[in-house]
Formats: structure tokens, C-alpha cells, sequence
């Protein structure tokens, strides 16, 4: 397998650093954990993808995140925020879940997506 690498990106060794210190912990804890990878952004024709900023978003992933603290199964998560021309200010996210109760990751990904529905009021 190829892999392509952007030159453009250069990584941040701090955040690496404790994301990977944040997964070594989790692993502590679970001898098997699956990973959902999920992106977050507003939709193209909403007023929160023409007029929200950093604020707005930290803010809803800060709530979508505690939200997601009574999904029974769900260990943990990272994210981190960007922006691109065509997404704007988004998310990249991933949630930990235990491995041990759980085979797949969809179910997880369905509730998620109701919450980031529900929290951004359909526009997201």
C-alpha cells in the first residue's frame, strides 16, 4: 500500500503526544477498544456554515461531548478543530468504545449523529 503524505501538514508532536498518552490510558483500562472516526461541520446552506466561528462550534462540541457521556459504552473521545475552504471550521473527532460489550461501532455512530442533529438544530 502507498501512502500518500500532505507536505503541507506539519504536525503538532504536543497534541500527538497527548492523544497518544490519552489511547495508552484508555487502553489501561480496556484490553479492546473500537474507534469511531467521525467529522463534524455545519451544512453548506445554514447560517451556522455562513456565520459561525470557533465559539459557536467549540461550544456545541463541548456539549454534544458531555451528551455523549450517557451513551452506555462510550470510553472516551479526542477532537480537534480545523479550517478548510470548502468545511469552514470543523471537527475531526474520534470516541473510544468498549470493545469487550460492544462488536459495532454503528449504533454509536446513529446516536451521535442524532445528538450533533439535535445540539445544532438540524444545521449541522
Amino acid at each position: 500500500m502507498e501512502y500518500v503524505i500532505n507536505s503541507n501538514h506539519k504536525p503538532d508532536c504536543s497534541l500527538q503526544s497527548v492523544l497518544f498518552n490519552h489511547q495508552d490510558r484508555l487502553f489501561d483500562c480496556h484490553s479492546k477498544l473500537l474507534m469511531l472516526r467521525v467529522d463534524f461541520a455545519y451544512r453548506k446552506n445554514s447560517d451556522s456554515y455562513a456565520y459561525g466561528d470557533i465559539h459557536q462550534l467549540a461550544a456545541e462540541m463541548t456539549w454534544l461531548t458531555e451528551q455523549c457521556a450517557e451513551i452506555s459504552g462510550l470510553e472516551g473521545y479526542a477532537w480537534v478543530m480545523e479550517y478548510g475552504g470548502d468545511h469552514r471550521y470543523h471537527i475531526h473527532a474520534a470516541f473510544y468504545i468498549n470493545g469487550q460489550s460492544h462488536r459495532k461501532a454503528w449504533c454509536f455512530w446513529k446516536s451521535i449523529q442524532s445528538l450533533w442533529e439535535d445540539i445544532t438544530d438540524g444545521e449541522g
